[in-house]
């Protein structure tokens, strides 16, 4: 089963929540900055971590000069709907079982956040209907 298989680092999964809060372009540098605040962790071991995240391709990266500038390919709703369809195909679960699991182990904190998921369930239903 290769979902059940960690995909990812606890480093990479940081770092791609970096990207994910702080969206822009980054060289290495920078990015050490700007994560080291939270986490002790050597420049090395960010360049390295993050040329791992791009050979998965969850970074995209340009050469500029001698330096590589990363980006994030997918945005965390990409990802995380990428990781469940993988979750579902390769676990067999139909999509009722799905949604009945979902609104069982989901529980909304508040109206506002329950009204919101019910605007994104109605823009998926119309998307997938094509409707305008």
């Amino acid at each position: 089963m290769k979902f059940l298989k960690p995909s990812l680092g606890e480093l990479e999964i940081r770092i791609l929540e970096t990207f994910w809060s702080e969206p822009g372009e980054w060289d290495v540098k920078t990015f050490h900055k700007m994560i080291s605040k939270e986490h002790k962790v050597s420049l090395n071991t960010i360049q390295s971590t993050m040329e791992r995240l791009y050979r998965k391709g969850f970074l995209d990266r340009l050469k500029v000069s001698h330096a590589y500038i990363y980006s994030c390919v997918k945005s965390r709703e990409e990802f995380v709907s990428e990781t469940m369809q993988a979750f579902l195909q390769e676990m067999n679960v139909d999509e009722p079982t799905f949604i009945s699991a979902f609104l069982t182990a989901t529980k909304p904190s508040s109206d506002s956040t329950l009204e919101e998921l019910i605007e994104k369930i109605k823009k998926a239903y119309h998307d997938l209907r094509g409707d305008q």
